[in-house]
């Protein structure tokens, strides 16, 4: 069985700071926000909606910014499932984040305690460069 999804590296300036939205899932894990696409549905489409249905947060795709990344994972039911995911930077401005029942807990971090709070590598790298195309953007402006 294969899936495909798409999520996002939701951020916002806070004091001038860039801070990065993370998720817990009440399984303990810290990730991004992501889920899987609909029929019909564009990956920006996707990592938007879900960004808002994981966080209740609305935001705009910003930046020359796309990552993929794939995995395989045993589903409850013991299917073995390879999905795939695509992830985009996006800036928000809401203050108010409202949880879906998936997420037990969230976190707008500054980057290196962002880095550090994430629980894989994947997501840490992928943070890591959309970092890195923030402050190009930034000094570009």
């Amino acid at each position: 069985m294969s899936l495909e999804a798409a999520g996002v590296v939701a951020f916002k300036y806070i004091d001038g700071v860039i801070h990065y939205l993370l998720l817990q899932h009440c399984h303990g894990h810290w990730a991004l926000a992501k889920g899987k696409m609909e029929p019909g549905e564009t990956q920006h489409q996707t990592a938007l909606r879900e960004l808002k249905e994981e966080s209740g947060l609305s935001a705009q795709i910003v930046g020359p910014f796309q990552e993929q990344y794939e995995y395989w994972f045993v589903h409850k039911d013991g299917t073995r499932v390879h999905k795939k995911v695509a992830i985009f930077l996006a800036k928000t401005t809401d203050e108010l984040v409202r949880l879906s029942r998936e997420h037990c807990d969230y976190a707008w971090l500054p980057f290196a305690d962002a880095h550090k709070q994430l629980s894989y590598g994947t997501c840490r790298n992928i943070l890591q460069r959309a970092h890195n195309v923030l402050l190009t953007m930034e000094e570009a402006a």
